[in-house]
């Protein structure tokens, strides 16, 4: 082997060594994963309460023979409290509700201070959620009382009857929800030394402020 050969072939090994000792392998940069957002619990199943804000109006309405005009409950708003439980089977939702509303409304034909009372309400539901949304309609049976002071002492009759209304509710974050609902209320009592009866129908718009346990 001649002089320049092995020279060529030793400058070729030490260039390879060089360049096989400098060679590190590029390290994969680690992936960021984003913190998952907290998402909104759909289940409508279980316990829930909150308050309500409703505005009121009524009429009357008799089975007897009236001549002229029936007395009208004069427009007022009134707090209200309801609680109740759900349970749910895939979309279908459904469960029983108590309500109460703090009325004290007057009515435009009657003495000055007789009213329309607070109304306690035990309510069927029934309705479909979408999610966070849930629509849904309800019968139940309301009680409440006329009073107030009269020519002859004082006016105390009893009420109950039908209620129904529908009604919207939305699930938000941490459990509480807001809803819309309508509702009427067919109250009547007995007509003394009659067989009629008479009574108020009354009609509630209610924004409804809650949260589900």
């Amino acid at each position: 082997m001649s002089r320049a050969v092995a020279l060529g072939l030793a400058v070729t090994f030490v260039a390879t060594s060089a360049t096989a000792g400098s060679y590190e392998p590029a390290l994969a940069t680690p992936a960021v994963i984003a913190p998952a957002k907290a998402a909104v619990d759909t289940s409508w199943a279980g316990f829930y309460g909150g308050v309500s804000a409703n505005m009121m109006s009524g009429e009357f309405d008799t089975d007897a023979p009236v001549t002229g005009g029936l007395p009208e409950m004069d427009d007022s708003t009134a707090a209200g409290l309801f609680v109740g439980y759900n349970w749910q089977i895939n979309n279908i939702v459904f469960g029983g509700e108590l309500d109460y509303m703090a009325l004290d409304a007057g009515f435009d034909a009657f003495a000055p201070g007789v009213k329309q009372d607070a109304v306690l309400e035990l309510r069927g539901r029934l309705g479909y959620s979408f999610g966070n949304i849930l629509a849904y309609g309800f019968v139940g049976y309301a009680q409440s009382e006329i009073s107030g002071p009269s020519q002859t002492g004082s006016v105390s009759l009893d009420e109950d009857g039908m209620a129904y209304g529908l009604g919207a509710d939305m699930l938000i974050r941490d459990n509480f929800l807001v809803g819309l609902e309508w509702s009427r209320r067919e109250l009547t009592y007995d007509v003394i030394g009659s067989s009629y009866e008479a009574g108020p129908d009354v009609d509630s718009i209610s924004l409804r402020l809650g949260y589900k346990f």
